[in-house]
């Protein structure tokens, strides 16, 4: 029992004809673990949005440093996919995530990155099983022009201000939530 749940959460893979091995893709097991505090409690979501604070208004300011003309517009894509998807929480959730992603890509760091795809998957199934604030998916999306126009301009600073004010919102809406 135990070893079949050790092969659940990822820390053993069992292949057919060869054995059980130590899994490669530790990640696998992180996202385990984070999906299943997420899942259960409320705070952690918190939690998680708070570490975001940390974590993305670093990786907007250097995505405004680092970030390429070819980025810029798959940036603007995603808010257009955004737009698009205004009333569809699955896809406007989905452009979301993608567009704070490409935020972390355009930042030069593949660690945040990858620990802000582990931490946005996560959010992503909290937001949508929670569904959505009335008004709050055309706030994000304004918000995330202005993040867009500091990456543009080159401006760390501003860049970094906007996505903490724009994460600092989103947590002050998610805990004003009924």
């Amino acid at each position: 029992e135990a070893l079949r749940c050790l092969t659940i959460v990822g820390v053993r893979d069992t292949r057919a004809g060869e054995g059980t091995y130590l899994s490669l893709n530790r990640d696998k097991f992180i996202g385990k673990v984070l999906e299943w505090r997420v899942a259960t409690e409320r705070r952690n979501v918190e939690n998680l949005m708070k570490v975001r604070l940390a974590l993305e208004t670093e990786t907007a300011s250097n995505a405004a440093l680092h970030t390429s003309e070819e980025q810029v517009t798959e940036l603007e894509a995603a808010l257009d996919e955004m737009k698009k998807s205004l009333g569809d929480d699955q896809r406007f959730v989905e452009a979301d995530v993608a567009f704070h992603l490409l935020i972390a890509k355009a930042s030069s760091n593949d660690l945040i990155f990858d620990l802000l795809s582990l931490i946005r998957s996560q959010l992503q199934r909290a937001f949508l099983a929670l569904g959505n604030w009335p008004g709050s998916p055309q706030l994000a999306l304004d918000e995330h022009h202005r993040i867009l126009d500091a990456i543009r301009k080159r401006d760390a600073e501003s860049a970094m201000a906007l996505m903490r004010e724009h994460i600092y919102a989103g947590l002050k809406r998610y805990q004003n939530k009924p």
